[in-house]
């Protein structure tokens, strides 16, 4: 806690520890967790090398009791922390799913933290309330954010992921004001004739003050030159924002496109704006003049290929379940099928509905990426509860709803003839596929009985394996 507060600045009010055998012990006594398994997961030290915990989870949309669970959250040893991070988080998600409508309950959660876990919360009224506000509040208004810095090399040959300050400014506000995708309330709107900016000098260079508040009254805003700053080592210019005030945070972020993407957004007390609405430290970056962002770019075209090759692999699996399934007729470029997967899902009131997983594989960046296909006849999965849009069928046959973190896609869902369909992204935010790419594999989807590629395509081909390893 200790360490969290002296890098962010944020104060730890609280917090829960769950040990291994209370976490499994919890996530039984509420019948299981309904997870989207991305990948199979398996280990039985049998092979030559490091041994480590041994795993066994196939992939697809099934329901994990507590052992299991405890395996996925766990796990990193082909990976690294940044995948299994996002990991905790999508099964916090999908917990927080499976206690919807359970609002009667929180007593009962309660007792089983109280049973299970430590924690600093000594009032049970207080973690009741807790409780409830996080069983009730909106899929859609749930946000995360990622840090991931650079890589770089020690002095000593370490391998570390070294954070610039402002990326982690960046993710602190991005965190404490998340601007959800579609939402009307973005903040208020910026007008510079009435807003007042203080600039001071935190590089040392005479005049830099008065220049660039010479520069923002040229774009209508009350900028005055206030100074020198605490000390001339500011080497990356910083707005200074009341963080009790969303006038005040609106400004900083608009005078930060001005002064240079570099610029740290950095909260402070009111007391220390002076009565300003922001304040800018002028750092030993600024070059003299405005910022001049790129023109906006339209979005990458989709990043696909397209190939009949699955059509036969969804007749066959149709003709198995009797699901009326659609096949893709599109893929991502460099994609190869590792598993296919088809059985039955563990459905509330005793269900046994049919279900495929298709998990495909590429190399991104130099490491493994997976994307995949669900189908099932699952009546409401919970998974697709909440979704943050709608997207019209466009050259689909019927139109789609998405799931944003932020503004990345992490799935696409769509439903047709009493199956349900997503399409989910890789887990780690630094390696998905864009959404463009996303929609134009959805909208690829034809019923398999009838399904080809149109007339002028180049089939791509694509390989295709049913159970091979996933590390």
């Amino acid at each position: 806690m200790e360490t969290v507060k002296q890098l962010t600045g944020q104060q730890v009010q609280a917090y829960v520890n769950v040990d291994f055998k209370g976490f499994a012990d919890m996530v039984d006594d509420i019948g299981g967790v309904y997870i989207d398994v991305d990948r199979k997961y398996f280990n039985d030290n049998t092979q030559a090398g490091e041994k480590y915990d041994m795993i066994d989870l196939q992939p697809g949309y099934r329901k994990l009791n507590g052992d299991d669970a405890l395996d996925y959250v766990r796990y990193r040893h082909t990976d690294s922390d940044f995948a299994r991070i996002p990991r905790q988080q999508m099964f916090l998600s999908e917990l927080k799913r499976r206690t919807r409508g359970q609002l009667t309950q929180g007593p009962r959660f309660v007792r089983l933290i109280a049973d299970n876990a430590e924690t600093s919360i000594r009032d049970s009224g207080q973690l009741l309330n807790i409780i409830r506000r996080a069983i009730d509040t909106p899929d859609d208004r749930v946000f995360r954010v990622q840090v991931n810095g650079s890589p770089t090399m020690t002095s000593d040959g370490a391998s570390i992921n070294q954070l610039s300050q402002t990326e982690l400014q960046d993710a602190i506000q991005a965190w404490l004001n998340p601007e959800f995708p579609g939402s009307a309330d973005s903040g208020p709107k910026v007008v510079p004739a009435t807003t007042g900016v203080t600039v001071l000098n935190g590089s040392g260079r005479s005049l830099v003050g008065e220049d660039l508040a010479g520069l923002l009254r040229g774009k209508g805003y009350r900028a005055r030159s206030g100074g020198n700053a605490d000390s001339f080592g500011y080497t990356s210019s910083a707005v200074l924002f009341d963080e009790r005030s969303q006038k005040s945070l609106a400004a900083a972020r608009a005078l930060r496109t001005l002064v240079g993407p570099s610029t740290a957004l950095t909260p402070a007390p009111k007391s220390r704006l002076a009565g300003a609405d922001a304040v800018v430290i002028v750092g030993t970056d600024f070059a003299g003049s405005l910022y001049t962002p790129p023109k906006a770019q339209k979005p990458a075209p989709p990043d696909t290929v397209s190939t009949a090759r699955l059509v036969t692999i969804f007749r066959n699996i149709q003709s198995q379940t009797g699901m009326k399934l659609m096949a893709p007729l599109k893929v991502a470029r460099g994609s190869e099928v590792r598993q296919i997967k088809v059985y039955q899902i563990d459905a509330p009131g005793g269900k046994k509905p049919w279900a495929v997983k298709i998990v495909f594989h590429r190399y991104v960046g130099g490491g493994n990426q997976y994307w995949g296909i669900m189908a099932t006849q699952m009546k409401d999965p919970p998974i697709l509860e909440g979704e943050t849009g709608t997207l019209k069928k466009g050259t689909g046959l019927v139109p789609l709803r998405t799931y944003y973190n932020g503004k990345i896609l992490m799935r696409e869902a769509f439903s047709f003839r009493g199956v349900n369909y997503w399409i989910s992204n890789h887990v780690e935010t630094n390696r998905v596929i864009s959404a463009e790419t996303m929609h134009d594999i959805a909208r690829s989807f034809r019923p398999a009985a009838t399904a080809k590629l149109p007339k002028g395509a180049t089939d791509a081909g694509l390989s295709v394996e049913y159970d091979a390893a996933t590390p």
